[in-house]
This record gives C-alpha cells, sequence and structure tokens, in this order.
C-alpha cells in the first residue's frame, strides 16, 4: 500500500485545531459571499416567485408574479391556463420558509415595498445558498485533508475552487446550481467517509447512506442536470461497499438504504410534477416544446428539451467556448495589448492533478473524471447557442458548477506538486472572479468578452454592484445607481475602497486560517501565518492601487 493511500484509509484528526481550522475556512467563505448582494434577474425571481405562491397563496402557479420574470411556462391545468416557473423546484421549497420568516420578521420595521423584499431575499440568499456553500467548502476540506494527508495542501484546493472560480459568484446568487453542488458534495463526502473508514464511521450507517441518498436526490431535485453526479455517487458508492469489505448481504442492504434515500428525493419532485402539470415525469422545459413559453426558448424543441449531438465540429467549437475563450470560457487566459484577462485558470492545474489523484485515490479520481467528463459533454451538446451552452446572462458556463467543487482534489495535490504555477494562476483567478462577483456575475448579452469589456473596464472606473433588477415592486434604487450592493458601498465607500473591509477580512481570517492548517499538520505555525498574512496584504495592496495607477 502507498504512503498516500495510508493516509486515505487511517484514522481521520479530531483535534480542536483542526476543528478550529474547519471553523475558520467557514467564516472565511460564508462573510466572503455575504459580503454581495445582487438583486434580482430572471432566474433568481423566477425561484422567489414560486416561494411566494407557495407560502402566500398556497398554489404552485405563479400568475400572481408572473410579471416578474421571462423564466415561466405557460400550462393547462384544470381547464385553466396559469404560469409556473421553469425551475427544478428545490431551490423554491428551500427558501420558501426562510424568506417567509425574513419578511414576517421586516414587517415591523415599515420599510418600503421594494427595500422590503431586497432586504428579504439578500437575508435569504445568505441563510440558504452562501450558508450551504460554505459549509460543502468545509466538507471537502475534511475529504481533500485525508487524501492529501495535509490541511495546507486541502485548503489550498478549497480556496482555488471556492474563492477561485465560478463558485464564488454563484454563492451570493439564488440559483439552484451551487445549491445543487452542496448537495452533491455532502452526499459525496458521506460516501468517501464509508469507503475509508468502513461502517465505523457512523453510529447508524443505514441511516447515514440513506441521508446520503437523498441528498444526492436533493441535488436533481434542485437542478435537472445534477441527474449526472447523482448516477455517478451511485457507482462510487459500489466502489466504497467494496473497500469497506462488507459481507454482500450488508453491502445489498445498504445500497439499499442509499437507493431509498434517493427514491424519497425522486417522490418529492414527483409529487411537485403531479401537483403543478399534473404528470409526475413532465419536465417544465417541456413547456417550451409545446408552445407555452416565451419565443426566444424554443431551442429545448431539439433533441430532448435542447440535449443533443451537434456534429463533431460544433461540439468542438462550443467545448472552446465553454473552456478557453473569453465570451464564456472557464479557464480562459489571453494577453491583449500588454494586459492580462482571464477567469479561472487555476483549474488547468486540477488535469495533471487528476493524475496524481488517481495514485493517492483512484476511486476519488474516477469520480471527478466522469463528472468533469459528463458535464462537459452536456453542456457542449446543450441548445442551439450561448443562451443554452452559454448559461445565458451568466459570468461563465454556469451548468458545469454542479461538478466544479471536485477539482478542488486534484487541485489540492497540484498545488503541493507545482507550487510555482498554483500561486500566480490562483492569484490571477480569484482577481477576475472577485471582480466578477463584484461588478455584475449575470453578465449581459452584448458583452463578448465581459473581462475586459465589463469587469475590468468597471474596475478601473470605480463602478461595482451593478445590479438593478427589481423585486416585485416599483424600480427605486437602493444605492445612489443600483439595486445591488456591497457592504462597502452601503457604508459610502467608493471606488476600489468598497471592497477593502472584504480584504482585510481575508488578511485577518486568511492568516488565522493558515496558522491553524500549518497546526493541524503539525508544523511550525509562525512561517505559515505570516507567508500567509504577506500574500494578503500584497493582493489588497495591488487591489486598492490598480484603478489609482491606471487613473
Amino acid at each position: 500500500m502507498s504512503e498516500d493511500a495510508q493516509q486515505v484509509d487511517g484514522s481521520p484528526a479530531s483535534t480542536p485545531t483542526l476543528r478550529r481550522a474547519e471553523l475558520l475556512l467557514f467564516l472565511l467563505l460564508w462573510s466572503t459571499y455575504a459580503f454581495f448582494y445582487q438583486s434580482g434577474e430572471q432566474n433568481e425571481l423566477a425561484r422567489i416567485d414560486l416561494a411566494r405562491a407557495i407560502v402566500e397563496d398556497g398554489v404552485l402557479y405563479v400568475d400572481r408574479f408572473a410579471w416578474n420574470t421571462a423564466d415561466t411556462i405557460v400550462h393547462e391545468r384544470n381547464g385553466e391556463l396559469h404560469f409556473f416557473s421553469n425551475k427544478a423546484p428545490g431551490a423554491s421549497l428551500l427558501i420558501a420558509l426562510p424568506l417567509a420568516l425574513a419578511s414576517a420578521a421586516l414587517r415591523p420595521l415599515a420599510l418600503a415595498e421594494h427595500v422590503h423584499w431586497h432586504v428579504a431575499t439578500y437575508a435569504t440568499t445568505i441563510a440558504t445558498v452562501s450558508w450551504l456553500s460554505a459549509a460543502a467548502g468545509v466538507a471537502l476540506f475534511r475529504v481533500g485533508r485525508r487524501i492529501a494527508g495535509s490541511a495546507r495542501v486541502a485548503l489550498l484546493g478549497v480556496v482555488g475552487v471556492w474563492l477561485g472560480s465560478i463558485v464564488f459568484p454563484f454563492s451570493t446568487l439564488l440559483f439552484g446550481h451551487q445549491l445543487a453542488a452542496a448537495f452533491l458534495v455532502f452526499s459525496f463526502a458521506l460516501l468517501f467517509s464509508l469507503r475509508t473508514r468502513g461502517e465505523a464511521a457512523f453510529r447508524r450507517p443505514a441511516l447515514a447512506l440513506a441521508g446520503a441518498g437523498f441528498l444526492a436526490g436533493l441535488a436533481v431535485v434542485t437542478e435537472y442536470p445534477a441527474v449526472l453526479l447523482a448516477v455517478l455517487l451511485s457507482g462510487y458508492l459500489l466502489l466504497a461497499l467494496a473497500y469497506a469489505g462488507a459481507p454482500w448481504r450488508r453491502c445489498a442492504a445498504l445500497a439499499a438504504a442509499f437507493g431509498a434515500g434517493a427514491v424519497a428525493a425522486g417522490a418529492v419532485l414527483a409529487a411537485y410534477h403531479q401537483a403543478a402539470f399534473g404528470d409526475v415525469f413532465y419536465i417544465p422545459y417541456q413547456g417550451y416544446v409545446e408552445g407555452g413559453g416565451p419565443h426566444q426558448f424554443e431551442g429545448h424543441a431539439t433533441g430532448f428539451l435542447g440535449m443533443h449531438w451537434p456534429g463533431g465540429a460544433r461540439f468542438a467549437d462550443v467545448l472552446a467556448e465553454i473552456t478557453v475563450r473569453p465570451h464564456r470560457g472557464l479557464v480562459y487566459l489571453g494577453f491583449e495589448e500588454g494586459r492580462l484577462y482571464a477567469l479561472s485558470p487555476v483549474l488547468w492545474l486540477a488535469l495533471p492533478g487528476l493524475v496524481w489523484l488517481r495514485r493517492a485515490a483512484r476511486p476519488e479520481a474516477l469520480l471527478v473524471l466522469a463528472a468533469l467528463a459528463a458535464f462537459l459533454i452536456f453542456n457542449a451538446c446543450y441548445g442551439d447557442s450561448f443562451v443554452y451552452w452559454g448559461g445565458a446572462a451568466s459570468v461563465g458556463p454556469r451548468h458545469l458548477i454542479p461538478m466544479l467543487p471536485f477539482l478542488a482534489l486534484p487541485l489540492a495535490l497540484a498545488a503541493r506538486r507545482l507550487p510555482w504555477a498554483f500561486v500566480p494562476l490562483a492569484a490571477v483567478s480569484v482577481f477576475y472572479v472577485l471582480l466578477a462577483t463584484a461588478v455584475e456575475p449575470r453578465v449581459p448579452y452584448d458583452f463578448a468578452h465581459p473581462t475586459r469589456d465589463l469587469f475590468l473596464a468597471s474596475y478601473f472606473d470605480g463602478r461595482f454592484a451593478l445590479g438593478r433588477g427589481h423585486l416585485f415592486g416599483e424600480e427605486r434604487l437602493l444605492t445612489a445607481d443600483s439595486m445591488a450592493f456591497n457592504l462597502g458601498k452601503l457604508a459610502g465607500l467608493t471606488g476600489a475602497w468598497q471592497l477593502a473591509p472584504l480584504l482585510a477580512a481575508w488578511v485577518g481570517l486568511g492568516g488565522r486560517l493558515a496558522r491553524s492548517a500549518a497546526l493541524a499538520d503539525g508544523a511550525p505555525p509562525a512561517a505559515a501565518r505570516a507567508a500567509a498574512t504577506v500574500v494578503l496584504l500584497l493582493f489588497a495592496a495591488f487591489f486598492l492601487a490598480c484603478p489609482l495607477a491606471a487613473a
């Protein structure tokens, strides 16, 4: 057995120092996401409309709010035509109660109606999407630490994905993609514990496996394409049971428990489909095929709800668009007129990292590779324009998000072997993803080169939080020029200084986190904390000084 394999199979460390590192990581991620509010646009409103309809009207159609968003279909129920959200219902079901509680808590303040709903939506977002995303980062950190045998290495992988990829901006948005990703991570973490520690990892193994199945199913309830990874997790379960070494009857019982949990989540989805559309297998996007939705979504009539083989040349072209080209490329990196433009080039290192992950933890490497291939193929075969495969108004290809957290595992091992490449690529990725989050992550259609023409241009002009989407009322601004905000903007800071409080939090929490990770590894803490603090201070100084230099 290799040294890496011994690390995976060994008993997990459970020390106050490690728990402190996990807490600091959660606080770093969650406070980062909570710093931003993006206001409302089509995708979020389709989910919020359904949440309000459920709580306030006790119905599943959104007729009362249909003017809010184009993301609806028209469907006949009981002889009447109604508007329905075109989204999977998971996010709406999750936010319904928090949104209602936030709204009720705000009513005594007698805020203006538009302010009321923006504040309620902000509170709901940070209590659901942001919170679960940060918790998923901690769960992946635990897995990565056991595979790499190092808290510091695992931390680099998590930071590379959770702050250096489009996971970051979508952790501030009430979309379903990062919610689904979080549920998949939680399911995977339970199965990983079974594979590495056997049934001893749980007090009630069958219940834990049922929970893992329910979480995998819940991801599909939240985002339909998450079914790709849910199926792959079922295959990973079989590997986990094989490694656990239990008798076949016991393995069958545990697999059945996982299946029962997945079926329970599926029953929620089937019940929604039946109640809303009269058919347990009806997917809302069928409304566009039947002519029950806006004309601009007719691409869903191609193939199976937009999924089709576009031909080899077109497939290669779209694959390039969602990976390496500037319009929507996830790992885009380019130079123009002496300037560097990028999105998340640090993710390139996940490719060599897969080689090292295969040596350390083959089942996990197979899962990550299969997930990467499945989602790239799905995304490149979806629809007939960037409205579909590009995620419409989006920074990067948002349909890839459910699998992105799993890249933290190979990325961590690449950070250990290739620090000279990881550090600059991670810095560039965090810089541009921070800009995307701070400026406007729902990129309008007319920006063919958003990193250059929207993110960097707005950064040099000192313009942040540009969202002007309204919620259930008159289109009145919350700030001088937007309905979106960041906490620095609300405090009256201007230009890049709006993000100074966030950068200060990164320096403070980041230094403490690096020290705790070093202590968890049994390494001298002073050097790790000092190095992290210096790097973060340099990043903060660079970020704040660049607009001044450009001016």
